[in-house]
């Protein structure tokens, strides 16, 4: 993790990898949209390595990659999923959605949710545990990304659902994924700096409220998420 925020200080986008032949190695690859200074970076990955006693197992590399259309390749590689009963899938697919799955058209793009991440795929396998269980009324996705869990929700349960986030973009791509979806009436997308939104405030308390985020914003607003969620005993869940 300290790694990688390292490179975050000289990157746009940092992404890590574990050798599949040997545990506990990786490889963190940035991509900086800029000529890098190497000779200053270099310095100060080695400064960081021996500042905790570590070696690096191989040199910095530094390659030139040529302008291309990132989302459209990335489009062609995205596979169907299958979690569970959810089907995802891109608007490039040609073929029948599987018999008895819910579909969900998704394209990659500028905000995280593609279904193949596996917090995704937990937080999608758990809606579809709940469904047995539980019918939820309000709802709230904090932190929605690409709308995703919001469009799950909205096809498993007749429930107006509130899809925040931070980021702007997010907001807009969450919007447009759910009239895709056919659930856009269902799925208010809105900018927030976590519960602060009015919206927000005015719409709890919810009966459920999934939040796919990363575990340090999770952490800080443990405390927020747990005031807007409808107690047991108060006829939630």
């Amino acid at each position: 993790d300290s790694v990688c925020q390292l490179f975050e200080k000289f990157c746009m986008a940092v992404s890590w990898f574990e050798n599949n032949d040997k545990p506990n190695e990786w490889r963190v690859e940035g991509y900086a949209g800029v000529a890098l200074d190497k000779t200053y970076m270099t310095g100060e990955v080695s400064r960081f390595f021996l500042d905790i006693g570590e070696t690096p197992l191989t040199p910095l590399r530094y390659e030139l990659v040529r302008p291309r259309d990132w989302l459209k390749l990335n489009a062609v590689d995205f596979k169907p999923t299958l979690v569970g009963r959810f089907f995802i899938h891109g608007s490039h697919f040609r073929g029948p959605v599987p018999f008895g799955c819910r579909s969900i058209l998704l394209d990659p793009g500028t905000a995280f949710g593609s279904g193949e991440h596996g917090s995704t795929m937990g937080c999608l396998a758990m809606i579809e545990k709940l469904e047995k269980v539980h019918r939820f009324c309000c709802l709230l996705d904090m932190g929605c990304g690409s709308g995703i869990l919001s469009i799950a929700m909205a096809k498993v349960w007749p429930a107006s659902i509130i899809a925040a986030d931070l980021d702007s973009e997010a907001v807009r791509v969450t919007a447009r994924n759910a009239k895709r979806n056919g659930v856009a009436k269902r799925i208010m997308s809105i900018q927030s700096k976590g519960y602060n939104a009015k919206r927000i405030k005015s719409g709890g308390p919810y009966d459920l409220i999934t939040a796919n985020i990363f575990m340090r914003p999770l952490i800080s607003m443990a405390q927020d998420l747990s005031r807007n969620l409808r107690r047991k005993d108060k006829g939630g869940s």
